[in-house]
């Protein structure tokens, strides 16, 4: 009966997993190994705009600016904005200052920006990466997602 199970598991496990190959010579109830060297699926939240702040701004930059950056302030195309490289002031924390990523400025109004101004992220102190973490934790969860999943996080409280 317990084989039965198991190999009920591993079909499951087969089914949900795709291309995944399962070892099979030495299955145990309740324990299924994978074959080394086989292809695993690859998980979603290893892409690196889910890790890098740097990422994070480009994946944002492409998905909200497809053909280039506009001005939020005066809506200026591409041709009158460039791009800054600048870090804010030194501090106990970070003696040489914090890099300041995605940081434009529009040369016809003369301020500068980020992908930041004018959506929900505009006033956040958390990082954009940890913003796109839980988006898409929130969004891609067939029930309700549970609060109790942040709550290490400031999210949460």
């Amino acid at each position: 009966m317990t084989s039965d199970l198991a190999q009920a598991r591993l079909a499951l496990r087969a089914r949900l997993l795709g291309d995944v190959t399962l070892d099979t010579s030495s299955l145990k109830p309740y324990k299924m190994g994978i074959k080394r060297g086989s292809v695993m699926a690859h998980a979603v939240l290893s892409q690196p705009y889910f890790h890098n702040e740097a990422a994070a701004f480009a994946y944002v930059e492409a998905t909200l600016w497809p053909y280039g950056p506009v001005c939020p302030h005066c809506e200026a195309t591409a041709e009158k904005i460039g791009a800054l490289s600048a870090r804010t002031k030194p501090s106990k924390k970070n003696p040489e200052g914090v890099e300041r990523h995605g940081l434009r400025k529009c040369y016809a109004c003369r301020k500068e920006f980020t992908v930041r101004v004018g959506t929900i992220f505009e006033d956040s102190h958390l990082a954009l990466h940890l913003w796109l973490q839980a988006i898409h934790l929130l969004s891609s969860g067939k029930k309700a997602f549970r609060r109790a999943t942040f709550s290490g996080c400031s999210i949460a409280r």
